[in-house]
This record gives C-alpha cells, structure tokens and sequence, in this order.
C-alpha cells in the first residue's frame, strides 16, 4: 500500500482506507477549529453571538444532565439557544467527541 497522507492509505486497486482513530479525528478538527478562529473575522464574531445566547450560562449544568440522564428536556424562550447551542456543546465537549465518531466508524 501507498501511503497518500497520515492515517489515510491508498491500496493497488485505487481503495482509500481511513486508519485515523476517533481522537485523532477529534484533535485535527479542533486544530483545524482553532486555526481558522484565529483568522477568520467571521467565525469570531459568530462565536461571540454563540457566547452572548442567554442559554451559555446554563452549558454546564445541560451537559451534566447530559452525561448524567438518558433523556434531558430543555426549556426556555424562543431564541435562546436550545436548538442550535445545546447540540454544538455536546460536539464541543472533546470527550464526547471521539465516542461519537467511534459510533459512526463501528
């Protein structure tokens, strides 16, 4: 086999295998994440939007119900963040990270 780029190797019949663990994955696109929030202008100022939602001063008690309750009923004002922060806080949480793409690749 060739080997094309880290983790990923090209066999003679032109197959792409993915050898990455999931915490490889999780530590390049954190990487990746922090890279690009240092240069992009607009991923800063939507991170700032993300900070200002009023449900960021309830993230760790949503993620300890989370990690502690199979079902979680979040509750608040239109706005506020329920549908589009509570999601990206689980994806954030490294931890949580590489058993969800373990998921995927088993």
């Amino acid at each position: 086999m060739m080997s094309i780029r880290r983790g990923v190797k090209k066999s003679p019949n032109n197959i792409l295998h993915f050898q990455l663990t999931p915490e490889q994955i999780s530590m390049d696109l954190k990487s990746d994440f922090m890279y690009r929030l240092e240069q992009d202008q607009e991923l800063q100022r939507i991170q700032e939007e993300r900070e200002a939602l009023p449900l960021k001063n309830f993230e760790s008690e949503i993620l300890d119900a989370i990690h502690h309750n199979s079902v979680v009923v979040i509750r608040g004002a239109t706005g506020c963040g329920k549908t589009t922060q509570v999601p990206q806080y689980i994806l954030d949480l490294s931890s949580f990270l590489p058993a969800l793409l373990q998921s995927f690749f088993s």
